[in-house]
């Protein structure tokens, strides 16, 4: 599979497979009695990576984004948007958990 991005839009899979590689780990830390079920750990992992994902988006497409004057046209230009797949990264917080819940496997 090629991977298509713009700017910092490859921290969308990489945020992807840290997090569902890492919640896991961290509930297997938690006090035997204190244990969480696989849908709790799903669904936690679900949250913190639409959280993050929305984060670094309105971060680096709002926030750090260049805006300069075209001195001919006497208008802004936004730098392009950081992209996964040409879809910016902030609507990747919508696009994945949508994803998620129509497989089969997944639904509670």
């Amino acid at each position: 599979m090629i991977f298509i991005w713009r700017g910092v839009g490859i921290l969308v899979p990489i945020i992807f497979i840290f997090i569902f590689w890492a919640m896991p780990k961290l509930a297997e830390l938690a006090p035997i009695e204190n244990k969480l079920n696989q849908d709790t750990i799903f669904l936690t992992s679900v949250i913190a990576f639409c959280l993050s994902t929305a984060l670094l988006g309105y971060i680096a497409n709002y926030k750090l984004r260049v805006v300069t004057e075209n001195e001919f046209l006497k208008k802004p230009i936004k730098s392009p948007a950081h992209a996964f797949f040409f879809i910016p990264i902030e609507y990747w917080a919508i696009i994945v958990p949508i994803f998620l819940y129509g497989m089969p496997y997944v639904r509670m």
